[in-house]
C-alpha cells in the first residue's frame, strides 16, 4: 500500500473543495429561505401495567380460594 502523503491529503481536499463551490454557484439561488422542520417521533405503545394485573389476579385468587 502506497504512503498517503500530506501532498496527496491537500490536493484531494483541494478538489473537495472545488467540487463543493461547482454545486454552490451552480444551483439557483431562491429568495426564500428554506426550514427544516422537525418531525414527531412516532408513538410508543403503552406496556401493560403488570402491578395492576399481578395485584387483580391475587384479588381473584383469593376471593376464588375462600369461596371452596
Amino acid at each position: 500500500m502506497a504512503a498517503v502523503t500530506e501532498t496527496d491529503i491537500f490536493q484531494q481536499q483541494k478538489k473537495t473543495i472545488d467540487t463543493l463551490i461547482n454545486v454552490l454557484e451552480t444551483q439557483p439561488a431562491t429568495l426564500q429561505p428554506q426550514y427544516i422542520y422537525a418531525t414527531p417521533a412516532p408513538a410508543q405503545k403503552q406496556s401493560p401495567n403488570y402491578l395492576l394485573w399481578a395485584g387483580l389476579g391475587l384479588l381473584l385468587f383469593l376471593t376464588v380460594k375462600k369461596g371452596l
